[in-house]
């Protein structure tokens, strides 16, 4: 299959960063119906006839005008987000020429200078999302922790009338808001303030599904809140591929514990072996971290494995 719907979705790493978020969700948050193009549908830069076929079968399932939008596997990640590098259409009916030129965009200078600033290879895998389009009243973004001070107590966002668009290309001035932990007490213009209960709840639920601070794009229409997608706060990445910083205590709200047998820093070729030996991802949660170049053991994990061994 070339494409599938989100509900169909098990491999998420195929659909890409936004792809895979929105099939995790699907069906645990109000998320508008759509689907995923898959790479391997594209010969060269067009829709096999095959996989054209497939989608416009599927295409009458859904209800238009959609959004076309990228979802390169490399993006959305804990490293790079791509945000606003790669096309996207709004409003559109016939979805095939915007899906194209949504896949050719993987090639443009600004998504090149953005791989190289990131340390990532130019020539990205990409899958492309049809999703149906909410015409919204109030457009906005939540970052589940505080982007700028780093503050995981602190919900905050911001917010504008109609289209996200207007947000995205500062046509319009936001107004902005903030969601307290762990009540989600509101503080904000009075218009939203109807809907900050629920929008804390969903933050919350969509920080425990994908594991990790989030970057939400979200909207009111007809007053019912939509989430559009969901991406990891890329400031709080754990690594930076270009500075070789490492930073683990980004990853999660861990208890990470220093080790007596190794006080000094590492060099890169030693945390390399021990990231090899004993970094595994258990209960959704890394076994060791590095921070500022001295190895740590998740005592979370430990104390975590501990609370379900003795449930038994």
């Amino acid at each position: 299959m070339y494409v599938k719907f989100f509900k169909e979705i098990e491999d998420t790493d195929r659909a890409g960063g936004k792809g895979g978020a929105l099939a995790r969700i699907y069906g645990k948050l109000p998320v508008p119906n759509g689907l995923v193009v898959f790479p391997d549908a594209f010969d060269g830069d067009k829709l096999r006839p095959e996989a054209e076929e497939e989608l416009l079968e599927k295409l009458k399932k859904l209800k238009g005008p959609f959004a076309v939008r990228s979802s390169a596997l490399a993006e959305d990640s804990l490293n790079a987000s791509f945000a606003g590098e790669f096309e996207t259409f709004l409003n559109v009916m016939d979805v095939r020429e915007p899906i194209a030129k949504v896949y050719k965009s993987r090639k443009s200078s600004r998504v090149r200078a953005y791989s190289k600033a990131k340390g990532l290879k130019e020539d990205h895998e990409m899958a492309v999302i049809v999703q149906e389009m909410v015409q919204s009243d109030i457009s906005g973004v939540l970052f589940t922790a505080d982007p700028v001070t780093g503050n995981r107590d602190l919900m905050k966002g911001n917010f504008v009338r109609g289209l996200g668009d207007k947000l995205v290309s500062g046509e319009s001035n936001a107004q902005e808001f903030s969601l307290k932990k762990p009540k989600g007490e509101y503080s904000g213009p009075g218009e939203l303030e109807k809907f900050s209960r629920k929008l804390f709840k969903f933050g919350r639920k969509l920080e425990d599904s994908l594991d990790v601070s989030q970057d939400i794009e979200w909207a009111i229409a007809g007053g019912k809140l939509w989430i559009l997608q969901s991406r990891p706060i890329t400031t709080f990445a754990f690594h930076d591929p270009v500075t070789e910083e490492w930073n683990h205590s980004n990853t999660g709200d861990f208890l990470w514990v220093g080790q007596e047998p190794f006080p000094s820093l590492m060099t890169p070729g030693t945390w390399s072996v021990w990231k090899e030996w004993l970094d595994r991802n258990i209960c959704g949660m890394p076994g060791i971290g590095n921070i500022c170049g001295r190895m740590y053991i998740n005592g979370s994990l430990f104390i975590t494995m501990l609370k379900r061994f003795l449930r038994y």
